[in-house]
């Protein structure tokens, strides 16, 4: 929002409301009634202009900066500001099912971008401007960071270099549709995730 983020505005004015006394509790609650508002217009907003790029770039066309960094017969994965927009054309239901595991993996502490929005065929994720792609010589980060994803109940199921990302020194999974949850990931399954 304007303001920045609604909970650190809640938090000044709750702690304004607490210096100068009671009689601030309406204008308070009025206030964060208004900054909840105004953040679910900025999100339906937001939501409309990701749907319309997708849209665009479904029927073929690319919109004024909008890059396409991906294109095949099963996605196409493009970058709008600080928005990175897949489209599932083969298989469109893995749209739903990546968004749920990235939220899901957001809550259990597994890094992964964040979830901006999602339709039908398309999830659009945070840009991370300053990752890089993982190679080789990442290989003992990638080991603890999927020993860490296991120990919280993530399988990726589709775990390889072109999955995976460096931000900040910190490794991030990508593409998740193929994704499990379990209570626990037995041994099997973590060293068959890692390929032997």
């Amino acid at each position: 929002s304007a303001f920045g983020s609604v909970e650190r505005t809640a938090e000044f004015l709750r702690a304004v409301a607490e210096e100068q006394g009671v009689e601030l509790a309406e204008q308070f609650a009025a206030g964060i009634a208004f900054l909840s508002r105004f953040d679910e217009q900025a999100a339906r907003a937001r939501m409309n202009e990701l749907a319309g790029i997708a849209a665009a770039l479904r029927a073929g066309s690319t919109l004024p900066g909008v890059e396409i960094l991906k294109r095949n017969s099963a996605r196409i994965v493009a970058r709008a500001g600080d928005s990175a927009i897949k489209i599932f054309l083969e298989r469109p239901a893995n749209a739903a099912r990546e968004a749920r595991s990235l939220a899901r993996a957001r809550t259990l502490g597994v890094p992964v971008p964040e979830l901006l929005g999602s339709g039908a065929d398309w999830n659009a994720t945070r840009f991370l401007s300053d990752a890089r792609p993982a190679t080789r010589s990442d290989l003992a980060a990638i080991l603890a960071a999927t020993a860490d994803a296991h120990d919280r109940g993530l399988l990726h199921g589709d775990l390889h270099l072109g999955n995976l990302l460096v931000d900040r020194g910190r490794i991030v999974f990508l593409d998740l549709q193929r994704a499990r949850f379990l209570p626990w990931v037995p041994a099997a399954l973590r060293r068959w995730e890692l390929g032997y």
